[in-house]
């Protein structure tokens, strides 16, 4: 899937998953988690730029400036580097039917993915800084919470009697969606790239 489509944002998640909860190559993970936060960015400023040219042609528009300016909040914070449901239209717009009936990834464990990765990889600063940003999101994740407590108290260093009663995070990967989120859709040569194309 990436191979076939590297500027698809969902199939970096989805692989970024698999790498994290069943192959354990943390640094892959990692890579592909941060490439998904960029190609979403880039959807983001990519539909903007979109608006603008519809807003050239329609100056009164208020609703398509409350969108522009919608997507200025996204990107100043760390909420344009998800799949919103703004990005999700740009990837599919102008698709009729069957093609945009895809499975949106629920990518809300993104963070605490990247977290569990570094984690793992020993870099506990990395691990809290991340933990931090699933906080933000979800302030009542105890579970987050614990993790961001057990690190401080060692000075964002990951014990050794922990080390090996870490938890992957739970349902990041449902094999009977993966032939949805990632054969019938997203290998589909009729998605919206990320790269600009969506005035063709």
């Amino acid at each position: 899937c990436v191979e076939k489509r590297p500027d698809y944002p969902p199939c970096h998640f989805l692989l970024g998953n698999l790498k994290l909860d069943y192959l354990r190559d943390y640094r892959a993970a990692l890579a592909l988690y941060q490439h998904y936060g960029q190609l979403n960015r880039q959807a983001h400023r990519n539909y903007q730029d979109f608006l603008a040219k519809r807003l050239d042609k329609s100056p009164a528009s208020g609703e398509i400036r409350e969108q522009i300016s919608q997507i200025d909040c996204y990107l100043e914070t760390d909420i344009g580097s998800f799949l919103t449901p703004i990005a999700w239209s740009y990837l599919h717009m102008g698709k009729a039917g069957a093609l945009t009936q895809r499975i949106k990834p629920d990518d809300r464990t993104l963070h605490f993915n990247m977290a569990l990765a570094y984690e793992q990889l020993k870099d506990g600063e990395k691990a809290i800084e991340y933990y931090e940003k699933a906080l933000r999101m979800n302030p009542s994740a105890g579970v987050v919470r614990g993790r961001v407590e057990a690190l401080k108290k060692n000075d964002g260093r990951v014990s050794e009697e922990q080390w090996s009663k870490l938890a992957m995070a739970p349902a990041i990967y449902q094999p009977d969606l993966l032939f949805d989120q990632a054969i019938k859709g997203y290998l589909d040569p009729q998605y919206h790239s990320v790269h600009g194309d969506a005035d063709k």
